[in-house]
């Protein structure tokens, strides 16, 4: 007999729809902002200067939203604050690492290719899944083997005789792949334990920002 399907599909459904639809307009910014570094950095020459406007901007508009939320939208939010002991532990190393990886990532743009660069980036998937084994978030399997293989092989294929290749470019984007897989595995451990406390995005953009603001200094200097 026919009828109405299960009614636990539909939130399934919506949440596949929510999935893809996120994921699709994050890789439209993506390669949007991808494009727009290597048209900017093209002539203005300073993209860890940009890096850390980056960072600062990130830690005010973060700012401003926990202020709006708490003042206009719902008064009963009570924003994290980190002791500083859990603060210097937990939030700086990946803080850190995020720093790095978009700063060496943006001025790798400044030597190499934007196909090079894409399929370099590619390879932090591969340094994810070995930092997530190391630290016991994933199981080694098969599977995950052969994906990083397929990854390594097209890396390799690639860049092998590349007419616009440039070393100092590669070893970059590929250092920034390596902090990016350090970064994503240390921002799950942190988003995802109840006791630190910074499941909610804004809140761990909040902390997060005037550490990877503070690693941009040094080299912007």
């Amino acid at each position: 007999m026919g009828g109405d399907p299960p009614a636990s599909s539909s939130p399934f459904c919506l949440y596949v729809l929510k999935t893809t639809l996120l994921g699709a307009f994050f890789f439209a910014c993506s390669i949007s902002l991808t494009f727009y570094n290597k048209w900017l950095f093209k002539d203005f020459h300073f993209p860890l200067c940009v890096t850390l406007v980056h960072f600062l901007s990130q830690f005010l508009g973060a700012a401003l939203v926990r202020w709006i939320g708490v003042a206009v939208c719902c008064k009963q939010w009570k924003p994290v604050l980190l002791p500083w002991g859990i603060y210097v532990k937990k939030v700086f190393p990946a803080g850190l690492a995020a720093a790095l990886d978009i700063g060496m990532s943006n001025m790798s743009m400044m030597f190499i290719t934007v196909s090079l660069y894409v399929m370099s980036k590619t390879t932090s998937v591969a340094f994810v899944l070995m930092f997530a084994i190391i630290l016991r978030l994933e199981s080694p399997r098969v599977a995950t083997l052969v994906v990083v293989g397929f990854i390594s092989g097209g890396l390799f294929m690639f860049t092998y005789k590349a007419t616009q290749f440039n070393l100092f470019g590669f070893v970059l984007v590929m250092s920034a792949s390596f902090l990016s897989g350090i970064r994503w595995v240390l921002l799950q451990l942190i988003m995802q334990r109840e006791e630190i406390g910074l499941s909610h995005p804004i809140d761990t953009t909040y902390h997060m920002a005037p550490v990877m603001a503070l690693g941009m200094i040094v080299p912007c200097v």
